[in-house]
């Protein structure tokens, strides 16, 4: 069960990936229009977008993470000296 949650949690942050890189353009535009007009609503607007943009790769790096431990084969051996033994 954990496998296949793990499989879902990697697609997902691929998928919420591709969105976040989607929308990098877009940020990038409005950060520079930002210092063009330089009004407090323009300002907040870019903070809140900043501050989304950093929470979301957060969640995005954990869903990866996740997703390849509970992929990954775990070592059944712990030490040298159980190996052969039963």
């Amino acid at each position: 069960m954990k496998k296949i949650f793990g499989y879902i949690f990697l697609v997902l942050g691929v998928f919420f990936g591709l969105s976040l890189v989607v929308q990098l353009p877009k940020m990038i535009i409005n950060i520079m229009n930002v210092f063009r007009s330089g009004t407090s609503n323009d300002f907040a607007y870019i903070m809140g977008q900043l501050s989304f943009f950093l929470v979301f790769s957060a969640v995005i790096f954990l869903l990866i993470r996740v997703g390849l431990k509970w992929i990954s084969k775990k070592d059944t051996t712990k030490e040298i000296h159980d190996i052969g033994r039963k």
